[in-house]
């Protein structure tokens, strides 16, 4: 395995991890609202979650991302 697969392969590990702690932020809203009944919104947790899934799935999908970037390119020439 070359240190490009390494690279591609530690970056889509650190892009599951990303969308993993995004989707728990929705665990904590559930926990926090319905079983200890704080007075928390959605609304509190969205920046929160948009801020991990983003990136997240950015990551975890980047040789898609780049294949498409790449054929856009290539067409072009």
């Amino acid at each position: 395995m070359n240190s490009s697969q390494n690279s591609r392969d530690w970056l889509q590990s650190i892009g599951a991890v990303l969308v993993i702690v995004g989707l728990g932020i929705w665990g904590v809203y559930v926990v926090e609202r319905y079983f200890l009944r704080m007075d928390v919104t959605d609304r509190q947790f969205l920046p929160y979650h948009l801020v991990t899934i983003i990136p997240g799935m950015l990551l975890w999908q980047h040789r898609f991302f780049r294949g498409i970037i790449n054929k856009m390119f290539r067409k072009g020439k």
